[in-house]
């Protein structure tokens, strides 16, 4: 389609290896002198996958632009921030706008005139959850679509048990749920920084514990800290949605029907679990107070990549 001239949207469910398949793109731009860029809603992905394709392509100067970095902002690829494209005006042949559906990115006007404003050639969006305006476009023929709902290691992907109650019954059930992966990473989600701060309270008098939210100065020490197994329970908020591979991970999101949790993010988390060949299942488990549309469509988007 790029070769074509044409804007592509990659619709791909999480861990279906999205920076995997953009490699060979990258390699045909780069060997045909096109200028790529690659834009990302969230610093901490930013530098994530600027660790990767660097790994990927070893030869070449990957440079990311986020934030106060922005010493050095051209080089063979670029990775950036969404806002940082204000930067590049008319410089891309090919712009890969990965994480279309996250926050700030998504339904911001601003944003995406900043992408139209920075590339000149054409663009790949990349998603596991495409919006309204994306489809539309599609179904307008204007935008191609390529869809993924496979992982590389031929795994489902988990569908989430929801558990309704009052909070001593979520809580009861949330502790059942540590009890029985005792020996395994829980990722626990909650909606909200000063929840984020009691529950870590709590679970750190019981197990090995730690907290990340936009607020923690250490994030990207503890990333590494969590992938290497260090803790049992990490309590988050919606910052480690996205962007953090772990290995046998199993998940909780406490009072999903909050107003944070829409059904990307939901969708997003719930993607967490079973990413790896070693751990291709796991379980996700919705702790709600009240039925909520949102959740229902959540777990039906889950089924139809799944089987639809």
């Amino acid at each position: 389609y790029i070769k074509d001239k044409q804007d592509v949207l990659v619709y791909a469910a999480c861990g279906a290896g999205k920076t995997e398949m953009s490699m060979p793109l990258i390699t045909y731009a780069l060997e045909h002198a096109m200028k790529i860029g690659i834009a990302i809603p969230r610093k901490d992905v930013v530098i994530e996958l600027g660790i990767r394709y660097q790994e990927a392509f070893p030869k070449i100067k990957v440079v990311e632009v986020y934030g106060d970095h922005h010493d050095d902002t051209d080089g063979d690829l670029i990775v950036m921030t969404t806002h940082q494209l204000y930067r590049y005006e008319d410089v891309f042949d090919i712009l890969i706008v990965d994480e279309v559906d996250a926050f700030p990115f998504a339904n911001n006007e601003i944003l995406e005139n900043m992408v139209d404003f920075a590339c000149k050639g054409n663009k790949v969006y990349l998603t596991a959850t495409p919006s309204l305006k994306l489809k539309e476009l599609v179904n307008k023929g204007t935008l191609k679509q390529v869809t993924l709902f496979v992982r590389p290691h031929g795994g489902k992907l988990c569908i989430p048990k929801v558990v309704i109650g009052f909070e001593w019954y979520l809580w009861l059930q949330m502790f059942k749920f540590i009890k029985k992966y005792s020996s395994k990473i829980i990722l626990i989600f909650v909606p909200t920084k000063q929840l984020a701060k009691i529950f870590y309270r709590v679970f750190s008098l019981v197990t090995s514990c730690c907290m990340v939210t936009s607020e923690s100065k250490d994030r990207e020490e503890l990333n590494v800290r969590i992938k290497n197994n260090e803790f049992h329970i990490v309590v988050c908020t919606t910052v480690l949605e996205r962007g953090i591979t772990i290995g046998d991970v199993q998940v909780i999101i406490y009072d999903a029907t909050h107003t944070v949790f829409n059904e990307a993010s939901l969708i997003q988390i719930s993607g967490r679990v079973g990413r790896k060949e070693y751990a291709k299942e796991g379980e996700c488990l919705l702790l709600c107070k009240k039925r909520s549309e949102i959740v229902e469509s959540a777990i039906s988007s889950l089924e139809m990549m799944n089987y639809g």
